[in-house]
């Protein structure tokens, strides 16, 4: 039997809810030369067997029991095992449109990488928002396609895109299995650096879900670890435009917006309690934070009313206690008129 054309992993970890939506509207694409790669991560829920009922039910599904080790790791094991000519990335309580997958080719264009737009639907506050590109076809010269991803926030993260299983075989490219924060955009970084063509579909129809607000208690991300990804980030973004010859002065936006959040998950880490900081060390950390150099001139440069709009809505959600939160803003404020 032949390779098929498309492996599509999906990392699934306590999605029993969810799951059986994202593998019908899978199997419910018009394009039909794909395989789909189911990883269970040590799920303790259902979700193994409602993986294992599929595979009775469509030949085209693999499933793979692993012991809990992070999304990260099972999409690399999902990349391992794919026999496509591109790999895709699905999140397991996310879904997609039939036209998915046959929206991202454009008259058999070959090329590198492809991508498309996506449907962001807020489940609590009942709406939605879309990104999509406003132009489409074969791009050689990178530095186009990938200012118009970083515009709409599509080179953020793996999904929304099909990737030569050569190139990521070819240069060792995965996902780093000892970050647990911004570890997809590393990734696409990574690929970045190894290609030479792009194909943008003008598509949007990858469903990205978000089902419950941004909360500390559910992740713990250390100050020391938000700024090792920031450096990365840019150590990596910078070999990006240097590689591709990008003209960076439009890219500025998307910087902002890259310290900015790495410097709010930075501070938000101080105050989570899986951090168990005494008062005096948090203020050190705090100290830390408030003089680390490379988000000093983005953040004074940033549009300040909504950083700081932005950060106030992240203290209230995570309950943040008044006080803390009064002289962080002071020290912040302190600091920004420097």
């Amino acid at each position: 039997m032949k390779n098929p054309k498309i492996s599509i992993v999906v990392p699934i970890y306590k999605a029993e809810e969810y799951l059986e939506k994202c593998i019908e509207s899978i199997l419910d694409q018009s394009y039909s030369d794909f395989e789909v790669l189911l990883v269970d991560d040590g799920s303790p829920d259902a979700s193994g067997m409602i993986c294992e009922k599929y595979a009775l039910k469509d030949f085209r599904i693999r499933v793979f029991h692993l012991k809990n080790g992070g999304v990260s790791r099972a999409r690399n094991f999902g990349i391992d095992k794919a026999n496509g000519d591109f790999v895709a990335f699905i999140d397991s309580d996310d879904y997609i449109e039939s036209d998915y997958l046959g929206g991202f080719f454009l008259d058999g264009l070959d090329s590198d990488l492809f991508m498309q737009g996506y449907r962001q639907i807020n489940l609590i506050h009942n709406d939605f928002a879309y990104f999509a590109f406003d132009k489409c076809g074969l791009f050689e010269d990178i530095a186009e396609p990938y200012l118009l991803a970083e515009k709409n926030g599509v080179i953020c993260s793996p999904y929304v895109k099909l990737f030569k299983r050569q190139i990521l075989n070819d240069n060792n490219i995965r996902f780093d299995v000892n970050l647990s924060n911004g570890e997809d955009l590393l990734f696409v970084l990574d690929y970045l650096l190894c290609i030479k063509s792009i194909c943008l579909s003008q598509k949007h129809s990858y469903n990205y879900l978000i089902r419950s607000e941004p909360s500390l208690s559910k992740k713990f991300i250390s100050c020391d670890a938000a700024q090792i990804f920031l450096f990365r980030a840019t150590e990596l973004r910078n070999r990006v435009v240097q590689t591709h010859k990008i003209e960076d002065t439009e890219c500025k936006d998307y910087l902002d917006f890259l310290f900015s959040n790495a410097y709010l998950l930075s501070i938000l880490a101080l105050y989570n309690p899986r951090g168990k900081l005494s008062s005096e060390e948090r203020q050190i950390k705090l100290a830390k934070c408030l003089e680390f150099i490379n988000v000093t001139p983005v953040i004074k440069n940033t549009r300040q009313r909504t950083f700081f709009m932005k950060l106030w809505r992240l203290l209230v959600v995570n309950s943040i206690p008044f006080k803390d939160a009064f002289l962080w803003f002071v020290a912040s404020l302190r600091f920004l008129k420097k």
